[in-house]
């Protein structure tokens, strides 16, 4: 489970989108057994945005082929 303990006692839920060179985009969300794989970025992030803002609080962070986070947003 992708979880961040606060200092208030709540937990923040973090979704993290990868790119994968070789099949597309990984959704990572806390709980899930397994990545959920999108061949579209587009996609891929809107799912993620979804989840995490159906799951305040939370916070969603993108990362490139290099493995660098290129993108993220908070939703409380």
């Amino acid at each position: 489970m992708i979880e961040i303990n606060l200092n208030n006692g709540q937990k923040l839920a973090l979704v993290l989108v990868q790119a994968s060179a070789e099949d597309g985009w990984r959704v990572l969300l806390p709980g899930a057994a397994k990545s959920r794989l999108f061949l579209d970025r587009t996609l891929a992030l809107s799912y993620a945005k979804d989840w995490a803002s159906a799951n305040r609080p939370s916070t969603m962070r993108v990362s490139g082929a290099g493995g660098n986070f290129t993108h993220g947003w908070s939703f409380r």
